[in-house]
């Protein structure tokens, strides 16, 4: 493998080196979807969403697996973008 994550020819990897590496790429779409729907509902009468919310508009809805899901749910509370005040329960930071 060269810098650009190329395979070079004539040149045979296990496929775990190959697997290991990540392409670099990166789509805050899931992610960015995510955060919208809980700042919506952050800022409806209802001053959160719930997981189970969740999961029923996204994972039930086919956008996107419950690891996705889960995945960008803890990016957003990282980058603390979001709050999870009680279990399950997640609003957007004002």
């Amino acid at each position: 493998m060269n810098n650009y994550q190329f395979a070079i020819e004539g040149v045979q990897l296990p496929e775990t080196v190959l697997l290991k590496e990540t392409d670099g790429r990166e789509d805050s779409t899931n992610t960015d979807a995510i955060f919208e729907y809980i700042d919506e509902k952050s800022n409806s009468y209802q001053g959160g969403c719930y997981l189970k919310d969740l999961i029923e508009h996204f994972v039930t809805g086919k956008v996107m697996s419950k690891a996705t899901l889960h995945n960008g749910l803890n990016k957003l509370q990282k980058d603390e973008k979001i709050t999870k005040p009680a279990k399950g329960q997640y609003k957007s930071k004002p």
